[in-house]
């Protein structure tokens, strides 16, 4: 595909999506929100790892291995789980999510048209087919993304953008920034060190036991990285600091 089409590809979706969003969902990025940087990990684990130790060059034994090509890599200073487009990986949780979660995680990524795609995941519900970078998904349950490039899409969640890796913005493209999603029976939102950057009021995000993480592109060079990954039945969206 060229890039041009692409990217008018990308900017019809946008359409779409900001068309099917509720339009209040704007209004609700409250000023405590948007400032908040507290990103201390949240009470209540349900799973927590660093990867401090698990050896460089091995897949973590507490993950379920999905497909692609991951391994643990310190190139950018901590322990990371570096994968390439098209690659993901299942987190095992002992039970399923409560109403209120939080998912947290350091995440880096060079590749310009990678989406990095999030989901409480059911086997039943996907028929247990793998997931596509191409309408990841969809119709099967609702999920998060956090995608690379200039335009951020998603559907029936919360979804935000990191700038593409061409210097429109430091800060998130030439290091590990922090991410937060989180949920309750209200509403979903994203975070991205610190600052809240998207939310959908209703959102109807699963309860499993399963947490799926699927780097998609469009297979132009460049990595993903992982880690610090926590996972709690808490939420700031309760209050819960």
């Amino acid at each position: 595909m060229r890039i041009s089409s692409f990217i008018n590809t990308l900017v019809i979706l946008l359409v779409v999506v900001i068309g099917q969003t509720n339009p209040s969902a704007a209004a609700e990025l409250s000023a405590e929100g948007a400032a908040e940087r507290d990103n201390s990990p949240m009470a209540g684990t349900l799973y927590a790892s660093d990867l401090s130790n698990v050896p460089v060059g091995s897949f973590p034994t507490d993950l379920t291995f999905g497909g692609g090509n991951m391994q643990v890599d310190d190139s950018q200073g901590d322990a990371m789980l570096r994968f390439e487009g098209g690659s993901w990986f299942h987190i095992p949780l002992d039970t399923n999510l409560p109403e209120s979660f939080t998912i947290e995680f350091d995440y880096y990524t060079t590749e310009s048209y990678a989406v990095l795609f999030v989901a409480p995941y059911d086997a039943a519900t996907s028929g247990g087919r793998p997931p596509s970078y191409s309408g990841y998904r969809q119709g099967q349950f609702n999920f998060f993304s956090i995608a690379n490039t200039s335009v951020g899409a998603a559907i029936s969640a919360a979804s935000e953008s990191l700038p593409s890796a061409n210097g429109q913005n430091s800060a998130f493209t030439h290091g590990v920034v922090p991410i937060r999603l989180e949920a309750n029976g209200r509403q979903a939102r994203i975070f991205i060190d610190g600052t809240q950057v998207a939310l959908l009021p209703a959102a109807k995000v699963l309860r499993t036991d399963t947490i799926e993480f699927f780097y998609g592109s469009m297979g132009a060079p460049g990595n993903g990285y992982i880690g610090n990954i926590h996972i709690s039945s808490s939420s700031r969206l309760d209050g819960v600091r």
